[in-house]
C-alpha cells in the first residue's frame, strides 16, 4: 500500500510540474496590457478568432484552455497592430494575423494602414495636433503612437500639413530700410467658439478665416494687401516676387478690375530663379543618365 501511495505522489507532482511548465506567467507590464484597448478591424477580428478557434481544437481535441492575445508577442504600427492568440493551459501559438487593413499599392515593403492614412488626412483637417491627439488616445486606454511616428506618416499623406494661421507681408524696395508697408493676417483657431462650417463668429472670436479656406492661398492674400495700399494711395508699379508667386496675377487682376490705375510690371527674385535654374539643371543631367 504504502508503494503505491508513494507511487500516486510522485504521479500527482509530475503532473502539477507539466501543468506549472504550460501556464505562461504574464508579467505586470502583460497584465496592463492585458485590460487595455485596441483598434481593430471587425471581419478581420472574426477571422482571426475562428481560424484560431478550429486550428487550436484540431491540434490540442483535449484542452479546455483559455485562449487570449500574447501582449508579449504583439507589434504595433500606429492605430493598429498584428496579433497573435496563445492557450494559457497548452503550448499552442497561433500564426500572427492583421487586424487591420491595408492601402493597395504598387510599392514595395509593407502597405500602410488604411486607419494610419485616414487619421493623418483627418487631422490635416483639423487644429488637433499630435500632442492633443495622443492625450485622447491616452485616455481611451489605449497605445498611442509616437510623435515621430505621427510626423513620418503625415510626411506620406501631405508634405506638409496646413497651418492654421498665415502672415502676408509686402516690403518696400525703394529705400534702403526696406520697410514692410503691408500686412494681412489670417487665424483659423479660436478660442471661445467651435470652429464650424457655415457658423458666423461674434467678436469675440479671434478667427478671421473659415476652416475650409486654404490657409496657402496666396492670390488672395496679396489682393488684400494691395487693395489696403491703394487704399491709403499707394500703388504697386514694380513687383520683385518668385518665379511661381501668384502676387503679380493679383496686381494685374486688380489694374485690370480698375481697382488700381497703375499697371504692374513684374520683376523675379534673383535668388528664387537661380535655384530654380539649378534644380532645372540637376534633373536634365538625370534625365540625360
Amino acid at each position: 500500500m504504502e508503494k503505491l501511495w508513494a507511487k500516486d505522489v510522485d504521479h500527482l507532482q509530475a503532473k502539477k510540474k507539466e501543468k506549472v511548465q504550460h501556464v505562461p506567467q504574464m508579467t505586470a507590464e502583460e497584465m496592463s496590457e492585458d485590460s487595455s484597448n485596441r483598434t481593430v478591424n471587425v471581419r478581420l477580428n472574426a477571422i482571426m478568432w475562428n481560424s484560431v478557434f478550429r486550428e487550436h481544437q484540431r491540434l490540442h481535441p483535449n484542452c479546455n484552455g483559455f485562449l487570449q492575445w500574447n501582449m508579449e508577442r504583439e507589434e504595433k504600427f500606429g492605430f493598429v497592430n498584428r496579433e497573435e492568440a496563445m492557450c494559457d493551459k497548452c503550448t499552442y501559438r497561433s500564426r500572427k494575423f492583421k487586424l487591420y487593413e491595408e492601402v493597395q499599392n504598387q510599392k514595395p515593403g509593407r502597405k500602410a494602414a488604411k486607419i494610419n492614412v485616414s487619421a493623418q488626412a483627418a487631422l490635416s483637417q483639423t487644429p488637433l495636433g499630435y500632442t492633443g491627439l495622443r492625450k485622447i488616445v491616452l485616455g481611451c486606454n489605449m497605445p498611442a503612437p509616437s510623435t515621430s511616428g505621427l510626423q513620418k506618416r503625415a510626411n506620406k499623406v501631405l508634405p506638409e500639413i496646413p497651418a492654421t494661421q498665415v502672415v502676408y507681408s509686402v516690403a518696400e524696395a525703394e529705400t534702403e530700410d526696406k520697410s514692410i508697408i503691408g500686412v494681412v493676417c489670417k487665424n483659423k483657431l479660436c478660442s471661445v467658439h467651435p470652429i464650424k462650417s457655415g457658423e458666423k463668429c461674434t467678436s469675440a472670436c479671434s478667427s478671421n478665416l473659415t476652416f475650409m479656406k486654404s490657409i496657402g492661398d496666396e492670390y488672395t492674400w496679396a489682393k488684400e494687401a494691395l487693395q489696403d495700399l491703394a487704399s491709403d494711395g499707394i500703388e504697386a508699379k514694380h513687383l520683385t516676387t518668385d518665379p511661381d508667386s501668384s502676387a503679380y496675377r493679383a496686381a494685374d487682376d486688380l489694374y485690370l478690375e480698375n481697382t488700381t490705375s497703375t499697371e504692374p510690371e513684374h520683376f523675379l527674385d534673383t535668388r528664387h530663379f537661380l535655384n530654380n535654374h539649378r534644380k532645372t539643371s540637376r534633373m536634365i543631367k538625370n534625365w540625360e543618365k
